[in-house]
C-alpha cells in the first residue's frame, strides 16, 4: 500500500473511522503476497562437480599466498611498528613541550636504540637455528616392513584420557 491509497482529510477521523482505517492497515501488512509465497527459502545444487586433471595449480589473483610464519612475523612487524611510532610520539611530544628537542640528540637516541635491537634479533636468530641442518642417513639390513597407521581420536573437555592401544 502506498501513502497515495489513503484519501487526505482536514478533518479528524472519528472513533469508529479511526479502528476501521487501524484494522485494514494491519490486515494490509499482514497478508501474504503472492511473490513471497512462490519464492522458495533454500536451494540444493545437485549438479555433479567437476573433475580434476593433470592441470597445475594456476596462481590466484590477490594477496600472494604465505606460510604460517610469514603471517606471524608479519603480524610482529605490524604490532612492532604500531609501538615504535606511539612511543616515538609520545616522547617527541613531551620533548617539544618542554623545549628539550634537540634533533641532534633525538636521531642519535634512535638511531642508537635501533642498531642495538637489529644486532640483538640476529643474535637471537642465529641461536636459534644451526649453520646447517643435520644430515640423517638410515642403513636397512633385511626385510622392510611399512606400517602405516592413522589415529583419530577426539580429545575435549578440562581432564581428558588417551587411550592409544593397538587393535590386531
Amino acid at each position: 500500500m502506498n501513502p497515495t491509497d489513503t484519501p487526505r482529510t482536514d478533518r479528524p477521523l472519528t472513533d469508529a473511522q479511526a479502528d476501521a482505517e487501524a484494522r485494514r492497515i494491519i490486515a494490509d501488512v499482514y497478508r501474504p503476497d503472492d511473490a513471497a509465497v512462490a519464492t522458495p527459502t533454500a536451494f540444493r545444487d545437485d549438479t555433479p562437480l567437476p573433475t580434476y586433471g593433470d592441470m597445475p595449480p594456476v596462481a590466484q589473483p590477490g594477496r600472494a599466498p604465505m606460510s604460517g610464519k610469514a603471517v606471524d612475523d608479519t603480524a610482529r612487524l605490524i604490532g612492532a611498528s604500531v609501538l615504535v611510532s606511539v612511543t616515538g610520539g609520545t616522547v617527541s611530544l613531551v620533548l617539544r613541550a618542554s623545549d628539550q628537542a634537540d634533533p641532534v640528540v633525538l636521531g642519535v637516541g634512535g638511531a642508537s636504540v635501533a642498531a642495538v635491537l637489529l644486532a640483538a634479533a640476529r643474535l637471537i636468530g642465529r641461536a636459534k637455528t644451526p649453520a646447517t641442518p643435520p644430515e640423517t642417513t638410515v642403513h636397512v639390513h633385511g626385510p622392510v616392513s611399512v606400517d602405516q597407521r592413522t589415529t583419530h581420536t577426539r580429545t575435549h573437555g578440562v581432564w581428558v584420557r588417551n587411550n592409544h592401544t593397538e587393535k590386531p
